[in-house]
């Protein structure tokens, strides 16, 4: 039978509080925008809706405002009746306003230095408390109208965050293609795009030889990965599958050394190496890299460890996150129906191996097996 699940309905005091939210982020427009204060004579200060109106090259702040338009008349629109798609209108319109002021803050420093107008060079802290109110208010405004739909709201935050991330290097990306002559223009799109900068980086070597500086990279992370994924497989699988004397120690000496910050031995490590003459190649980064590798030998187990879910037949799978779960009548139906025991996840502050030898011993008619190995 096909049941179709129905829309989950809207978190009614949210959806008050979105035209609130939209008609302080557009009055954010009439509080100080900017102000720069001059060595001599007077401050050069500006409210939002001044330099939107009236002094347009100094702030970029049409995409903000544009965002915060349909922000308030969407907002308005709810206090008739609201629908989940004029909600969704609204996410939309709150993430145009956030991503229109992140825009704003990462053009203003070219943009106000080129307008000629600032009595020294412009800072960030020149902006004032309306351009900080118009940015929380935005993203209050994204995050309440996402939980109004229901929605988790925290994918959204780590959304902003990445894309604020990843904006330096679209920047950089499009700086690449660029046919203007250097980095910093008070514009972000190209006036003409060209792969003349890529052609010259790989071929014209007077003043960089960037394709050497390429392959000694790609030759040392090549023979590093191979190395370091043989020597971390064959650890991770020792101290994992087997038990030997010294293994328990082994574990505890890898996780201190891994709390040591890589620095600490630099010094040592540089000295050793220029003691056998490798300071100067290749290979003294191959050794190094590989040598710190190992320690990933703790991720790997790391992939086996609990939850255990327990088969007891073909329709009944139980998740199981530690071993005092596994008792009773759980317990009695394993032995009788000889259940298999997998490894088919992980978690942390308990190893799946330990949790595994401890139930090996509690249920002594029971199969287990690990999961890919």
């Amino acid at each position: 039978m096909n049941t179709a699940s129905k829309p989950r309905a809207l978190r009614r005091d949210l959806v008050h509080a979105l035209p609130v939210i939209a008609a302080l982020a557009a009055l954010s427009l009439l509080l100080p925008w900017l102000h720069v204060p001059a060595p001599e004579g007077a401050d050069f200060a500006r409210k939002g809706i001044n330099l939107l109106l009236f002094d347009r090259g100094i702030l970029r702040l049409v995409p903000l405002a544009v965002g915060a338009a349909l922000a308030l008349l969407l907002g308005l629109s709810l206090l008739g009746r609201a629908s989940r798609w004029s909600v969704r209108a609204l996410v939309a319109a709150f993430a145009l306003a956030v991503m229109g002021g992140i825009y704003t803050l990462l053009t203003a420093k070219v943009t106000a230095d080129a307008s000629g107008l600032m009595p020294q060079p412009f800072l960030i802290k020149h902006l004032q408390i309306g351009c900080w109110a118009f940015l929380l208010l935005s993203l209050a405004g994204l995050v309440a109208a996402l939980m109004a739909l229901r929605q988790p709201a925290t994918y959204v935050v780590l959304t902003a965050m990445a894309v604020v991330w990843l904006l330096p290097i679209l920047w950089l990306l499009i700086t690449s293609l660029r046919a203007e002559a250097g980095a910093y223009t008070p514009y972000i799109i190209p006036k003409g795009w060209t792969l003349e900068n890529y052609t010259r980086l790989f071929t014209d070597t007077a003043q960089f030889n960037f394709p050497r500086w390429y392959l000694n990279t790609l030759w040392v992370a090549v023979i590093t990965c191979l190395v370091t994924t043989t020597l971390v497989l064959m650890v991770a699988y020792t101290l994992s599958r087997l038990r030997f004397p010294s293994r328990r120690t082994f574990l505890n000496l890898g996780l201190v050394i891994a709390m040591f910050p890589g620095f600490m031995s630099m010094i040592a490590v540089y000295h050793i190496l220029k003691a056998v003459g490798l300071a100067k190649s290749l290979v003294s980064l191959i050794l190094v890299y590989s040598g710190s590798g190992v320690l990933g030998y703790r991720n790997e187990p790391e992939a086996l460890e609990y939850l255990l879910k327990c088969s007891v037949d073909h329709g009944a799978d139980m998740f199981v996150k530690k071993s005092d779960d596994v008792t009773g009548a759980i317990e009695a139906e394993a032995r009788a129906r000889g259940a298999r025991i997998v490894v088919a996840g992980r978690a942390a502050n308990y190893s799946g191996w330990d949790l595994l030898d401890e139930l090996q011993g509690r249920l002594p008619g029971v199969r287990f097996e690990i999961l890919g190995a």
